[in-house]
């Protein structure tokens, strides 16, 4: 019969590495995109109401432009943001509370970051109108969106 060692320590050097163990010792510079903050992160969603009407116009205008609602939505967010939501278009945006009304038929969930979320809904309550109607003065104010 063999004789089996239990329980006895190998003290000599291991020559054979495995690449389990060079990942561990080697610093290995990994590619690719750069990993965003924290504040960078789309973390929160707004939503914007639209009735039949809005619906239709968004889509089409979209299409028009070879882009999704959302991505519109957030273009057209992004440049009012840095346009301060000029008060021209609080002006503008009372002159077409006629069409405006109507039931509900489509919500747009528009991913965002806190910051963002933070400025609009400060923004809202400023101009005492929801975020959603804010998101639709943010299209009137880039043009995209005429109701």
């Amino acid at each position: 019969m063999e004789k089996k060692k239990f329980g006895m320590l190998n003290t000599n050097k291991k020559e054979v590495v495995t690449h389990a163990e060079l990942q561990k010792t080697e610093v290995v510079k990994r590619g690719g995109r750069p990993k965003k903050s924290d504040k960078d992160k789309l973390t929160s969603v707004v939503s914007l109401n639209t009735n039949q009407y809005e619906k239709d116009i968004l889509e089409s205008e979209a299409s028009s432009i070879g882009l999704n609602v959302v991505s519109l939505i957030r273009m057209s967010l992004s440049n009012a943001l840095k346009q301060d939501f000029t008060p021209t278009s609080i002006s503008s945006n009372n002159a077409h509370v006629e069409k405006n009304t109507g039931k509900v038929v489509k919500q747009y969930a528009v991913p965002v970051t806190d910051v963002i979320k933070e400025q609009l809904e400060s923004r809202a309550g400023e101009y005492m109108i929801s975020v959603s109607d804010l998101l639709k003065m943010s299209l009137r104010i880039s043009g995209y969106y005429n109701i």
